[in-house]
């Protein structure tokens, strides 16, 4: 029987190598290199944030299929989806809303203006051709503008390092899989990749009482370019293109269905001197939405675009002292409509200037501080601060503290929608966090220990009139619903980590989150927000060519929604893998996803997959 995505054609496209170069994980954990937090490479002991790093052996080993699988993985990140691959999914990071974190492919931040929050769907987004993820938990909105609440995701594309590289892997069975093709080189001063990527699935209905397959299709296309000028002057070129189709179960299981298309497209130029970088982007992100009922008649049609002009520098005015400072303009767009309604056609800019300053007052200790300034067309001008310090207290433990402000205006979504609000004010949160590392060398290991507290005033939530008091929905109508502002919502939690080699063969990542989120007037707990979090993660090499993983992943108890009593139930989730190199270039492998064919939700009727198996071969052709 053959395997459905061998006919698929597989062409072009993959974005270019990353503004800046970083190394996988050290073999001293002290030594790993981040770039998300600072805008600039920075050792991860100088950050005073916490910063989880995903690099490229954890997210090969792991086989995992898309970004929400892997975020999930890192602490107090809970991911919840309304049904299986492509449906909508929601990642909430130490409680924050979905929309309080920001996605950056490669620098350019991903936005979806036709989005409730203006963000993306991260249940679209494919780890295919990812190697590298950071997730900075707390707010870094100085940094990274409006919405980085939570936190910010920052994915990196795979590099090219040889003169002639390429890679082709197929994976999955009948119903689900994927197949991905990639090829570049590095000739003198020439830098290219191209790529491509189909994924399936069809064998799961959203809605979980429902019978009625839902099928999602994705292809990806990308195209990276990158030009030596001199030593000193490079400049980038990068494509990104997503297809994806979505059969969905919205009220019943229903045979909607949606198409989305999604384009990505860069610009860059950057200069490298002795003690300074200069690098200047434009970009553009295209967004276009189509649902249609079982009947072909069209329920939504949504186009969106955000173009960015962003510039940064960076400059070491001293061996102890550096800078990062910067400007940007955003222009965002949507034209929108739902089931015949109204048309929404808005647009709203955002002009903002940053600054970060670095000092190494000591050997030991570090402190930063960031700035930023944002005129909004709408809401007008605000000015954040972030404050954070590391001290090495040992040669092994290190002592860190930071201290952030964020502000996230509302979306033009959640402003002039069918079911938004134009009285909308901005949210504006604090949030602060205390920590330490204890590293040990001999292991690669290091333990965490971190707790933190955010308040955030004027929270945007969204009232259903299916569910919510009529007293709130008496401008609304029976069915209808909109947003408003929550007057101030609380989250407060600790974090343990733990990341080492157990035994030389034998690597264990493991972390527990206990997170509180709640509505600070009423006291209640916010829906989707479980507060107990774990996971334990395993890789055993057996030989050097075949190792074998086990992964656990455990959520507690959580509020479905707002006015709803019911609760999702705890859950635990065991999976299996393996991979095995059988000749220089080709591997093996192959997984058990739910491994004990668990029964959950993370979104109250909405379908989860069962037990799963996965066999794939991968080989470099070069």
């Amino acid at each position: 029987m053959s395997h459905p995505l061998l006919r698929t054609v597989c062409a072009a496209a993959l974005i270019a190598a990353a503004p800046v170069a970083f190394a996988d994980q050290a073999e001293n954990p002290k030594e790993t290199i981040i770039v998300t937090a600072t805008r600039a490479p920075t050792p991860i002991l100088k950050t005073g944030q916490s910063v989880a790093v995903l690099d490229a052996a954890t997210i090969e080993n792991k086989q995992a299929l898309n970004v929400a699988e892997l975020l999930a993985l890192t602490p107090s990140a809970t991911i919840a989806q309304n049904g299986g691959l492509g449906t909508v999914a929601t990642t909430r990071i130490r409680g924050a809303e979905s929309d309080h974190t920001i996605y950056v492919l490669d620098g350019i931040r991903l936005a979806d203006p036709t989005q409730i929050g203006g963000n993306i769907n991260a249940g679209l987004l494919i780890a295919g051709d990812i190697e590298r993820i950071e997730v900075v938990r707390g707010p870094f909105a100085t940094l990274w503008g409006s919405g980085a609440v939570g936190g910010v995701v920052s994915l990196s594309s795979k590099q090219v390092t040889r003169p002639l590289e390429g890679r082709f892997s197929l994976e999955g069975l009948e119903d689900y899989g994927a197949v991905r093709l990639s090829l570049g080189g590095k000739q003198d001063k020439l830098t290219w990749r191209l790529a491509a990527g189909r994924t399936k699935e069809s064998d799961l209905s959203a809605l979980k009482s429902g019978t009625e397959i839902d099928t999602f299709s994705q292809n990806q296309y990308r195209l990276g370019l990158g030009y030596a000028i001199s030593d000193a002057h490079a400049v980038t070129l990068s494509a990104l293109r997503t297809r994806s189709h979505s059969d969905y179960d919205n009220f019943g299981d229903t045979a909607d269905y949606g198409n989305v298309l999604e384009s990505v497209y860069s610009l860059g130029y950057r200069f490298t001197g002795a003690n300074m970088t200069h690098a200047l982007s434009l970009s553009q992100v295209d967004s276009e939405r189509h649902d249609y009922s079982g009947t072909d008649v069209e329920n939504l049609n949504g186009k969106g675009k955000v173009r960015t002009f962003d510039y940064t520098g960076t400059a070491h005015l001293s061996d102890v002292t550096r800078l990062v400072f910067g400007a940007s303009h955003e222009q965002s767009e949507a034209t929108y409509q739902a089931y015949g309604g109204p048309v929404m056609d808005k647009d709203v800019s955002i002009d903002s200037l940053f600054v970060q300053a670095s000092h190494d007052f000591t050997d030991a200790f570090n402190l930063t501080a960031s700035l930023r300034y944002a005129d909004h067309e709408t809401f007008g001008d605000h000015t954040i601060g972030h404050v954070s310090a590391s001290y090495l207290a040992t040669d092994n433990l290190v002592l860190r503290a930071s201290f952030g402000q964020g502000f996230n205006a509302p979306s033009l979504y959640q402003l002039y929608s069918d079911t938004g609000n134009p009285d909308l004010a901005p949210e504006k949160a604090e949030s602060g966090e205390i920590g330490v590392d204890y590293y040990m060398t001999a292991r690669r290991a290091r333990v965490s220990l971190t707790a933190f507290k955010r308040e955030t005033k004027n929270h945007f939530t969204y009232v259903n009139c299916y569910e919510a008091p009529i007293a709130l929905c008496d401008d609304r109508g029976e069915w209808g619903g909109y947003y408003l502002n929550r007057a101030r919502t609380e989250a407060e939690g600790l974090e343990l980590e733990f990341e080492g080699d157990l035994t030389v063969n034998t690597r264990l990542r493991a972390n527990y989150s206990h997170v509180i989120a709640k509505d600070a007037v009423t006291d209640i707990d916010l829906p989707r927000r479980p507060r107990h979090l774990g996971n334990i993660d395993i890789t055993h090499t057996v030989t050097p060519d075949f190792n074998i993983g086990l992964g656990l992943r455990y959520a507690g108890s959580t509020r479905d929604s707002d006015f709803s009593t019911r609760r999702l139930k705890p859950y635990g989730v065991l999976d299996l893998r393996a991979a095995y190199q059988i000749r220089e270039r080709i591997t093996v492998y192959g997984r058990v996803e739910n491994l004990g064919d668990a029964d959950y939700e993370t979104a109250g009727g909405y379908s989860v997959p069962g037990r799963r198996l996965w066999l794939g071969l991968r080989a470099d052709l070069f």
